[in-house]
């Protein structure tokens, strides 16, 4: 009984694993260039702004599960372009997050990648249990900033899912 026990459990932990995700959507936006898992469809906004003579469209994309925020922000900068090496990429990236900060000082400020792209990854903690966590990538002619926060500090199971599933070709 118990080998046959054993034998189910690879089963089990598939089925598991395929019904968390089954209750995301896949979301794919052509404007952006990029396909992700969120918990419900997006609302989408965007603007074209002007900074320092420069245009730039901005589209974001929000999806709530409960209390938990999932956002996806794409921008065009041109600047980006002037961006040729990892070094002059990553520093692009922490200055872009310092600016973001919302006074707080981040945690956990590492480097990640996706396929041939560098981005970054950090923490924001705020009181005893508000967070935020970001990531942060240029791929192509796009930075994109993918947020996943909430109130109560429970995110962070469906913020590794939610970058996790994140794709750019």
């Amino acid at each position: 009984m118990k080998k046959n026990l054993f034998l189910l459990m690879p089963l089990f932990f598939a089925t598991s694993v395929f019904a968390q995700d089954s209750d995301w959507l896949e979301f794919s936006s052509e404007e952006c260039n990029f396909s992700i898992l969120l918990p419900e469809k997006p609302t989408i906004n965007s603007q074209d702004i002007e900074n320092q003579g420069r245009a730039i469209r901005s589209v974001t994309f929000d999806s709530q599960d409960g209390m938990t925020l999932y956002s996806i922000n794409c921008s065009n900068d041109p600047a980006i372009a002037f961006l040729n090496t990892k070094d002059q990429t990553l520093t692009a990236l922490k200055d872009f997050a310092n600016s973001q900060l919302r006074g707080v000082p981040p945690e956990d400020i590492t480097e990640v990648s996706l396929n041939d792209y560098v981005g970054i990854s950090y923490i924001e903690r705020f009181g005893d249990s508000a967070i935020i966590y970001t990531r942060l990538y240029i791929a192509g002619n796009k930075l994109y900033n993918l947020n996943v926060g909430d109130l109560e500090g429970t995110a962070q199971k469906g913020a590794e899912r939610f970058f996790e599933s994140f794709r750019v070709p």
